[in-house]
């Protein structure tokens, strides 16, 4: 869902945008599986619950295995130390698996990607053509993958996901407009 408002947005589609969003709620009133789904979550937003039942139980991993990691000495805090377990959350694996300095590298690396595609977006959001939907659509995924879909898993360690995730990536930053000239001639060849 998060893509799809991002998607909305960035077409300048505010009125889907609310739409979405009362579409979202209204499902959440009535179908019974999505109100199950989401309990956790809404009543510790509430303050109904406690944290540890985040996620289906994930909030209270997460503390316990953040308490382990603090209690390491110096040098697993800094490089980490993959004997702590699965958090099921990226940002809380890295940190656990590669310490401060590989969260910290992890995060600038979205983060550069992330404003890298948002500028992307920003060049091909005005214009209507079916190519720079899809690009949109696919930034959108991806943007939304980094940020929001690895807080209840550990997804990124999973092969296809960072093939998809990386390909579509390069594919989307590549900039396909240079022309390279051919030695010894004014042939130029267009990149695909």
């Amino acid at each position: 869902m998060g893509s799809l408002v991002l998607f909305l947005m960035c077409k300048k589609r505010i009125g889907w945008v609310f739409l979405v969003i009362v579409g979202i709620g209204v499902l959440y009133v009535i179908v019974p599986n999505i109100q199950y789904r989401y309990e956790d979550e809404i009543g510790f937003i509430l303050g109904e619950k406690e944290f540890s039942s985040f996620g289906y139980g994930r909030g209270g991993l997460w503390i316990k295995l953040l308490d382990g990691f603090l209690q390491q000495d110096i040098l697993p805090k800094l490089i980490g130390n993959y004997g702590l377990g699965n958090p099921e959350n990226q940002f809380l694996g890295v940190l656990f698996w590669y310490g401060y300095i590989g969260l910290v590298t992890f995060m600038i690396l979205i983060t550069y990607l992330t404003v890298a595609l948002l500028k992307r977006l920003r060049d091909t959001a005005s214009d209507s053509s079916c190519d720079s939907d899809i690009q949109c659509m696919f930034a959108c995924i991806i943007v939304a993958s980094y940020w929001i879909a690895g807080l209840g898993n550990a997804f990124n360690l999973q092969i296809t996901v960072q093939w998809m995730l990386w390909t579509w990536t390069g594919i989307l930053l590549s900039d396909n407009t240079q022309k390279e000239p051919i030695a010894g001639g004014n042939i130029s060849i267009d990149y695909i």
